[in-house]
């Protein structure tokens, strides 16, 4: 397997506090994902896994309500891989 720098990059995108600029790397973790599970292979999911975590987390952030939003607030929990 090569190297994760061009993941790297794509996981920069996640950072970022516009979820426009995240949402255009939605296409290409959702293909990922399709592509491991029907791969079905622990050791290829091992070595994603931190990559599909961060994502995880960056959605979660990103649906977040700010903190002058006035209404029911969600609570995300997000279980580890």
């Amino acid at each position: 397997m090569g190297n994760f720098s061009q993941l790297e990059l794509i996981c920069a995108t996640l950072e970022n506090e516009s979820y426009e600029v995240a949402e255009i790397s939605f296409n290409f973790w959702y293909n990922l994902s399709e592509h491991l599970y029907h791969l079905d292979n622990k050791d290829l999911n091992l070595q994603f896994s931190p990559y599909i975590q961060r994502v995880i987390l960056s959605l979660c952030r990103h649906v977040q309500l700010d903190g002058d939003h006035v209404g029911p607030c969600v609570t995300f929990y997000v279980l580890s891989m």
